[in-house]
């Protein structure tokens, strides 16, 4: 037969039986499990010798050149939108064909904008970013970050409930609690401190006026009503003090003075400045295991004073007679308390108290003229603070224990105001501005020989204007405003690089 499908059927009467298939030059046999390939090859026999190598061809004839066609895929490299504001660089990659798309001229070996088919955008930015959108029709507003029990607590306003009490815990904000449900603007809740695992503050609501208030963790209420009915006793400086919570506040009757919470109740705790008028303390701090503050007497003016937690004692009086010296922003570094005051003679300049006493360090615009300085941050064993000189509007200073020097002139025109000083990781962190940009703050590191502005413009013109940086979850977050919108954002000081494809 001429091919297997020509083979008659395999039976008994066939059984046996062998045909050869012409068209496949092969034998088969019937059997009993069908039509079977007879295999008449023998086993391999061993491999012969190699033959001797061949000799080499002649070169083939060369091609002919290729010519353009709108077939070719070409590629062009640019760099990416100046909108984009790569601080770490960037770069666009865009591919199509030479086919003379879009108006382009086809064949020509270029890359014209309308044969463009995709780009891929390249852009390494600084690692800053907005965490969370409270408010989605508005500006959430937030304010007095501070981290307890290992999340992120801070007043925010969502667009319905006021200004009310928010955690972060480092997936997804949540409001705790709505102190103030009856008016929808209202809350005022600031200077949330911690005191007995719990968080204290002070805060409005319609009934009871601006009181303390604390949050267990669960709920919130008010702390007591120092100043009975709607009137507001305004508690602030609220400063943890030989276990009991410290702070200013006003009865009515008795003006502005110190009191104090001890766990169960308030008490005034002295009154400096007797009747109804106020001695204001400002500015507590614990230091040398007491209490200090500003606050005036009536008859020294607004001067140092401290507080043992059984008397209250005019520390200096720095500027003499009943004129004030105005001793603010204490801080305590290296066992020192420095702070910003005036004699009378010299402005407002950089002092400290050793716990014997008081001393100018600096006199940093000279004369009458006041440096005003703030922000006291202790970095790499020097203390650095924001002042103006009166040359150079006000910058980043440091003081080594000796001399006071100006870092660097950031703003040579106005002054870049450098404030929020908080150091993480070995490295300063403080808003800003830059002689570049227009006047509003950004957020700046500096590791102790260079300086790098973290946040910068967006494309709409939005300045970042970040306020109360706090450390939380190894990134500094703080209080940001991008596109419109004033948010709670983050920064962790490093670049973060960013892909768009966009197709044409």
């Amino acid at each position: 037969v001429v091919t297997a499908d020509e083979l008659p059927d395999c039976n008994t009467t066939l059984l046996g039986q062998i045909f050869f298939v012409s068209g496949e030059g092969a034998f088969q046999v019937c059997s009993t499990t069908g039509w079977a390939v007879v295999d008449l090859t023998g086993p391999e026999g061993p491999a012969g010798a190699d033959g001797i190598d061949g000799a080499n061809g002649t070169d083939g004839a060369d091609g002919i050149d290729g010519s353009p066609s709108p077939d070719t895929m070409l590629t062009s490299v640019s760099s990416q939108p100046a909108s984009m504001v790569c601080t770490g660089g960037g770069r666009v990659i865009s591919q199509g064909l030479d086919n003379g798309d879009g108006g382009g001229i086809a064949t020509n070996g270029q890359l014209e904008s309308g044969e463009v088919d995709y780009s891929t955008t390249y852009c390494t930015t600084r690692g800053t970013e907005m965490v969370v959108d409270i408010n989605q029709n508005g500006h959430g507003v937030p304010s007095e970050l501070m981290v307890f029990n290992n999340e992120l607590y801070f007043v925010a306003d969502d667009g319905n409930h006021g200004r009310e009490l928010w955690k972060y815990d480092g997936t997804s904000a949540t409001m705790l609690t709505d102190i103030s449900p009856d008016d929808g603007s209202y809350g005022y809740i600031t200077e949330i401190t911690e005191f007995n695992n719990e968080l204290y503050f002070h805060a409005y609501n319609s009934t009871y006026g601006n009181e303390l208030w604390n949050y267990n963790g669960t709920n919130a209420s008010m702390v007591a009503d120092i100043n009975p009915g709607v009137d507001s006793s305004h508690p602030g400086e609220l400063t943890v003090f030989n276990n009991e919570l410290y702070f200013g506040a006003s009865d009515g009757d008795n003006g502005y003075e110190l009191w104090k919470y001890d766990g169960n109740n308030v008490s005034m705790v002295v009154d400096i400045r007797t009747g109804a008028d106020s001695s204001a303390p400002e500015y507590l701090t614990v230091f040398n295991n007491e209490l200090y503050f500003e606050a005036d007497d009536g008859i020294h003016g607004d001067e140092l004073w401290k507080f043992d937690g059984t008397n209250a004692s005019l520390v200096a009086d720095i500027r003499p007679g009943s004129d004030n010296s105005h001793p603010s922003h204490l801080t305590v570094l290296d066992g020192e308390l420095y702070f910003g005051a005036t004699d009378g003679t010299h402005g407002k300049e950089l002092w400290k108290y050793d716990g014997t006493s008081v001393s100018m360090l600096a006199d940093i615009n000279p004369g009458a003229e006041h440096s005003h300085p703030h922000s006291f941050t202790a970095f790499d064993n020097e203390i650095y603070f924001g002042a103006n000189d009166g040359d150079h509007g006000y910058e980043l200073w440091t003081f080594d224990g000796h001399t006071a020097s100006m870092l660097t002139d950031l703003n040579p025109v106005t002054g870049s105001y450098p404030g929020n000083l908080i150091v993480f990781e070995n490295t300063l962190y403080f808003t800003a501005t830059d002689s570049g940009l227009l006047p509003y703050p950004e957020l700046w590191k500096f590791d102790g020989s260079s300086y790098t502005m973290l946040t910068h413009p967006l494309a709409d013109g939005t300045e970042t204007s970040p306020q109360y940086l706090t450390v939380f979850n190894n990134q500094v977050f703080f209080k940001g405003t991008g596109y419109n919108e004033t948010e709670l954002w983050s920064s962790s000081g490093f670049e973060l690089s960013h892909t768009d494809v966009t197709y044409a």
